[in-house]
């Protein structure tokens, strides 16, 4: 494994602790931010871990061996990371931690095209410096020649994620706790 492959998300942590704190700072409720992160850092893991490990027979030598599967985490854990740092980009562009309780379709339409087009980047990069390879049952998006599989699920999980999250954490808190924080 080539120590190069950790350089992007080593920096994409720095850059989602960096924006975290910066969002922290703005809202009332700490405590209830601090819960909805986490919960979206474990949602997106559990869901990334899932797609990595279904999505393996679509790659070269998918071999369900504690090695592979150690890949896979490991690829999860990074994708949990671009989830996180979606989210906190676009709290920063839009100037709320709790942006997603306020989204509409356009600012939905708009996350998942960014996580299709970081998918697209990613995959690009992963290609060429050999990190994996497809076999023949990858389907390959057209013009940009990558798998479909990895598209999809920065298209689709990031924002799963973060609904996911905004329900469960509204099952622990009542309505009007959310309408004073969205006002912050």
């Amino acid at each position: 494994m080539n120590p190069i492959i950790f350089l992007i998300p080593v920096t994409a942590l720095l850059i989602v602790i960096t924006l975290y704190t910066l969002l922290l700072k703005k809202v009332t409720d700490k405590k209830i931010f601090k819960r909805f992160f986490l919960i979206m850092a474990v949602i997106s893991f559990i869901l990334n871990e899932f797609w990595e490990l279904v999505q393996m027979p679509l790659y070269e030598q998918p071999i369900y061996k504690m090695g592979h599967i150690a890949f896979c985490t490991l690829g999860a854990l990074a994708d949990m990371i671009m989830v996180l740092l979606l989210y906190v980009c676009f709290g920063f562009l839009y100037k709320k931690a709790f942006w997603v309780w306020q989204s509409n379709w356009v600012k939905i339409l708009v996350v998942m095209l960014t996580g299709a087009a970081g998918a697209v980047l990613s995959e690009k990069r992963h290609l060429l410096i050999g990190s994996w390879a497809y076999n023949q049952s990858m389907p390959i998006v057209p013009f940009v020649n990558v798998g479909l599989s990895p598209v999809l699920q920065f298209f689709l999980l990031p924002v799963i994620s973060y609904f996911l999250s905004l329900y469960i954490i509204s099952k622990f808190y009542n309505y009007t706790i959310f309408n004073q924080i969205n006002h912050h």
